[in-house]
């Protein structure tokens, strides 16, 4: 630790003090410790300390920030899902079902679609997209241009339809019949 605090006084004697003082003397104490000071004393040397050399620095103007160009900004699809329509009705008792989509001009290289179907990511490639087992009820689709990083770029308009699934209810219990006699009635 002391080894460390030499140093930093050599340091600073050598580099800080001389832009304050015109000396600097070196002495050594009864112990071996080297000591450096800006008064002399009979047995010190003094250190010969050349002035440090400085560079102007150029005069730099604000820094004006560009952001870069937004992907939804940089390209303009016409972007759609052409089947099912919207409020379609599609029987499919197994539930599969084929959502088709159309992009205009074609995707630039590294861009895919991505289906999405009730707010999540049901399938990507396209612009035919076969979904299997969908359940029945009404649904809600979109697609998105999604670049290769997996950001998207841009969505269609959404489109609803109702998927009708045959259904096989339990039949309700047969109605009671007749009452039964009461005993001893003829």
């Amino acid at each position: 630790m002391l080894t460390i605090m030499r140093i930093l006084l050599l340091i600073m004697y050598l580099f800080v003090i001389p832009a304050f003082a015109a000396d600097v003397y070196r002495s050594v104490d009864e112990n071996g410790n080297i000591i450096y000071t800006d008064k002399p004393t009979p047995d010190a040397e003094k250190i010969r300390i050349d002035e440090i050399q400085t560079i102007d620095s150029p005069d730099v103007k604000p820094f004006k920030y560009t952001p870069q160009k937004d992907d939804k900004k940089a390209f303009s699809y016409s972007l759609s899902i052409t089947s099912p329509a919207d409020g379609d009705a599609i029987r499919s008792n197994n539930g599969d079902i084929t959502i088709s989509a159309t992009v205009k001009p074609n995707l630039a290289s590294g861009y895919k679609l991505a289906l999405y179907m009730d707010g999540g990511v049901a399938a990507t490639g396209g612009p035919q997209f076969n979904l299997t087992n969908v359940d029945r009820g009404t649904h809600s689709a979109e697609v998105a241009i999604q670049d290769r990083n997996g950001k998207e770029v841009q969505r269609s308009s959404p489109v609803t339809f109702t998927v009708l699934r045959a259904s096989v209810q339990n039949q309700p219990p047969p109605p009671p019949g007749p009452p039964p006699p009461p005993a001893g009635a003829p």
